[in-house]
C-alpha cells in the first residue's frame, strides 16, 4: 500500500460538506418554532369559534321550541311568561301588536298579537326571537 500524502488526507472539505452552523441551526428553529405558534394561534381560534356557535345554536333551539309552545302550552294571551331549562332563562312576551293604520277602535275578530322569545344562557350570551301570531278576538 502506498504511503497517502498529508495534504490527501487532510484534503479541504466543501461548504455542503461542512453542515451548517450554530447560527443557521438556531435560526431555522426560531422560523419553525413562529410557524407552529402561528398555526397553534389559528387552530385556537377556530376551535373558540366552533364551540360560540354551538352555544348560540342551542340557545337559538331553545328560543324556538319557546316560540313554537305559544297557543299550545304558553297561553296565546297578553303577558309575560317565564321559566328555566337546561341552565338557561327564557321569557316569552305577548302584547297586541299596534300598526300604522291603527285608530285606536276595539278590534273586532281576529286579533294581531307580537311575540318575543328571550333566551339567556349561563354564559351571559341571549338569542332573541319575534314572531306575529293570529288569535280570536273580541267577537
Amino acid at each position: 500500500m502506498a504511503p497517502m500524502h498529508k495534504a490527501a488526507r487532510h484534503k479541504r472539505l466543501t461548504r455542503a460538506e461542512k453542515g451548517f452552523t450554530l447560527i443557521e441551526v438556531l435560526v431555522a428553529f426560531t422560523i419553525a418554532a413562529l410557524a407552529l405558534a402561528a398555526l397553534f394561534q389559528a387552530f385556537s381560534t377556530g376551535m373558540r369559534s366552533i364551540e360560540a356557535a354551538a352555544a348560540r345554536g342551542a340557545l337559538l333551539a331553545e328560543a324556538e321550541n319557546r316560540l313554537a309552545e305559544v297557543g299550545a302550552t304558553i297561553p296565546l294571551a297578553p303577558g309575560l311568561y317565564q321559566g328555566q331549562a337546561g341552565g338557561r332563562v327564557w321569557a316569552v312576551e305577548i302584547s297586541p301588536h299596534v300598526s300604522a293604520t291603527d285608530d285606536g277602535a276595539a278590534p273586532y275578530g281576529p286579533v294581531l298579537l307580537e311575540v318575543e322569545v328571550a333566551v339567556e344562557g349561563p354564559a351571559g350570551r341571549s338569542q332573541r326571537l319575534r314572531s306575529l301570531r293570529v288569535a280570536a278576538g273580541a267577537e
